[in-house]
């Protein structure tokens, strides 16, 4: 874009530019340009034409930024160190001495009731833990930060020295309240807290021990199950059927849909399947409940299609289900033997639904 006629900058000035693809409401003292900045990453570039050829002067590439926070020269005007900045000044000089800018560090995993999912290195003993995961492109020493479980007490176990996570790695935390067992050579980390099975939080925070860097707060948990981000560092929080501590998080299927949910006999509930064409013959799959009060779920499936050198035939397992956990039940053999062509989306709110189907 062009900027309008009689655009000046004073020296030793700054003028703001408004990204807002709005180019018609620019004057001579307020810029507005004809295209928006993208927050997952980008360019920006001022060039002039010389000779009728575009003559770069300046430009910058930025990667993901955090909400509210600017990116820019620190200090103003050089060209080699640029970074996120925590206090955008618009209008005014950088203060990139104002906070430093957060690392992109997740509370990735956690298990609060540990029983006999993993044992602890350090003394064989099934202690709580969760994982944090490095979202960014470089090494972030955790040294100074801190840990919590309680929101209001930021301050409440101060990361030592030794410990930092590569660029998307992980770096599993014990919380067993015992952090006499961190050493010289540290791999894990343990904190001086301990996880509560009914629910709580779980926080990262800044060295000035204000600035959140990430938090969770979670509820009831279940024993040798994790919950945590899907995929990791995301916003999306599930329980896992098999926790991953120090590698990436593994995310349920996603659930496929069903031709038709209705009542059945007996108030049973029938979810059925579309009739399959990838990898398996037969009538449609019907899955029904045999009792919704008490969580019992029984399930069949499609037959498999046989090479012609087999003869007998198999049905696709039945998988083993809970009905607090129904979007599981899409996760079964029997539902990956169902077609894409499906008419009504599973979603998380099944249950509500199936409940809503029996009133």
């Amino acid at each position: 874009m062009a900027l309008p006629p009689g655009a000046v900058i004073e020296p030793g000035h700054y003028k703001i530019l408004f990204a807002d693809n709005q180019p018609g409401q620019s004057t001579a003292t307020e810029w507005h340009t004809n295209f928006r900045l993208n927050s997952g990453g980008g360019s920006l570039a001022l060039a002039r034409i010389v000779d009728g050829a575009p003559q770069i002067l300046d430009y910058l590439n930025y990667g993901p930024l955090l909400a509210d926070h600017a990116y820019g020269s620190c200090p103003d005007g050089q060209l080699f160190d640029r970074d996120e900045i925590a206090v955008p000044t618009p209008g005014a000089a950088n203060h990139c001495d104002l906070a430093p800018a957060p690392v992109a560090v997740f509370i990735n995993e956690w298990m609060a009731s540990n029983t006999n999912n993993l044992a602890d290195p350090a003394d064989g003993k099934f202690d709580d833990w969760f994982e944090l995961y490095n979202a960014g492109t470089t090494t972030v020493d955790l040294a100074g930060y801190y840990l919590t479980d309680n929101l209001a007490k930021q301050t409440q176990y101060q990361i030592p020295p030794g410990y930092s996570i590569l660029p998307h790695g992980h770096l599993l935390v014990w919380a067993d309240n015992q952090t006499n067992q961190n050493s010289a050579a540290p791999t894990d980390l343990h904190a001086n807290f301990q996880l509560a099975k009914g629910g709580e939080a779980i926080g990262l925070f800044a060295p000035d021990g204000v600035t959140p860097v990430d938090y969770v707060i979670f509820g009831p948990q279940t024993n040798d199950v994790s919950q945590g981000r899907c995929p990791d560092g995301s916003a999306n929080i599930v329980f896992f059927a098999a926790a991953t501590p120090r590698t990436a998080n593994l995310c349920p299927p996603s659930g496929p849909s069903f031709a038709s949910i209705a009542p059945a006999a007996n108030g049973a509930i029938a979810l059925v399947f579309p009739r399959s064409t990838a990898g398996c013959t037969g009538s449609n799959t019907r899955t029904t409940s045999t009792n919704r009060n008490g969580h019992r779920w029984a399930a069949t499936g499609p037959v498999p299609r046989q090479p012609h050198h087999h003869r007998q035939h198999h049905r696709c397992p039945a998988p083993t289900l809970l009905s607090h956990r129904l979007a599981e039940l899409v996760a079964s053999s029997a539902a990956r033997c169902a077609t894409g062509l499906l008419t009504k989306p599973l979603t998380g709110g099944l249950v509500a639904v199936l409940e809503r189907l029996l009133e």
